[in-house]
């Protein structure tokens, strides 16, 4: 379960890395290295034009708690989240996620960020009103030492399906939620240091 991620990017850096514009009725929260549950965070939704904008995330569930992850897997199954998986989907513009241990529930997260590019973009849906549920799959092998669950974090030539409420969710295979390669993810833990495994000792 994702619960937390950053985006400390100027927001012309990530227009132009996504090749997007920035809402100007709507404007995307200032870069920080936490957004979390409830919180507004800039968004790219699917359709004609690469628009960067605000969106708050989680969904409201009935029993007043939040809801700001689904499974990748499930998604089509389920119409809670299904009704919206063609034409509202969104990508959520990121340059690190974070994730703690199951098995130590005080413990920090550790933040994971990618070798190769300064940001990427992580799947998300929008329902009616204009909230966010972010996507999760099965970790990759740097993650899976920590929690059992990451992002989905959408390889670039995937991005423009992706944003495409044309392309049905049922078109997507399997490897488009296949976790980030384990190779180009960095494992940062927590500050300060603790006695647990180094970064080094990840790999």
């Amino acid at each position: 379960m994702c619960k937390q991620f950053s985006n400390t990017l100027s927001l012309s850096a990530v227009e132009a890395f996504f090749a997007a514009v920035a809402d100007l009725a709507s404007p995307p929260p200032a870069p920080r290295g936490d957004f979390a549950w409830g919180e507004l965070i800039a968004v790219i939704p699917a359709g004609p034009a690469r628009v960067v904008t605000a969106r708050r995330w989680g969904w409201d569930k009935a029993d007043g708690s939040l809801l700001g992850n689904a499974r990748s897997e499930t998604v089509a199954a389920k119409p809670y989240f299904s009704k919206h998986a063609d034409a509202r989907r969104c990508l959520i513009p990121s340059d690190g996620f974070y994730e703690a241990a199951r098995s130590r529930r005080s413990a920090a997260p550790w933040r994971f960020t990618a070798r190769s590019a300064p940001l990427f973009g992580l799947a998300g849906l929008l329902n009616e009103e204009g909230s966010v549920v972010m996507l999760t799959t099965a970790p990759n092998a740097c993650v899976r030492q920590v929690h059992p669950r990451m992002p989905v974090m959408l390889r670039p030539d995937a991005i423009a399906a992706w944003l495409d409420p044309r392309a049905p969710f049922v078109s997507f295979g399997a490897g488009l939620f296949a976790p980030w390669p384990a190779d180009d993810l960095c494992a940062h833990p927590p500050a300060p240091a603790t006695e647990g495994p180094s970064q080094l000792e990840l790999f």
